[in-house]
């Protein structure tokens, strides 16, 4: 077989292999159950109620500060 046919062959073949491996990547994420999603969005919606109760408590010490100090500091 000539060298041309050879390389023409490979290069079929390869792209063939980085189609098929590329869409077996892809297979976990095609179902929209898939318990990975499930669980990040647990883990997103925690970190929220997270985010929220440290905020509200920032709040409530920036309050309880300016107050002691009767208001004489200025805080952003």
């Amino acid at each position: 077989m000539q060298s041309v046919n050879k390389a023409r062959i490979a290069t079929v073949v390869g792209i063939g292999i980085i189609v098929f491996v590329a869409s077996l990547v892809g297979l976990p994420f095609m179902s929209s159950d898939s318990g990975i999603q499930k669980t990040a969005q647990k883990s997103i919606n925690k970190v929220d109620d997270s985010e929220e109760k440290l905020l509200d408590f920032i709040q409530h010490e920036k309050a309880e500060l300016e107050s002691k100090v009767h208001g004489k500091v200025n805080f952003p």
